[in-house]
């Protein structure tokens, strides 16, 4: 990947979105995504058999 010029990284920042609540819902969502993660990640740890239903 290349590093981008000044045009591409200012044409970028024009498009993102600048609305205060979106970027706090994406980083809840985000933080509730990585929560979960973990909380999966201990159970697989604490468990020697995990068993996978269909």
């Amino acid at each position: 990947m290349t590093k981008p010029n000044e045009d591409e990284t200012r044409d970028v920042l024009e498009k993102a979105p600048t609305d205060r609540q979106d970027q706090g819902d994406i980083a809840a969502d985000d933080a509730g995504a990585t929560a979960i993660g973990h909380r999966l990640q201990e159970a697989l740890e604490d468990d020697d058999e995990v068993h996978c239903t269909d």
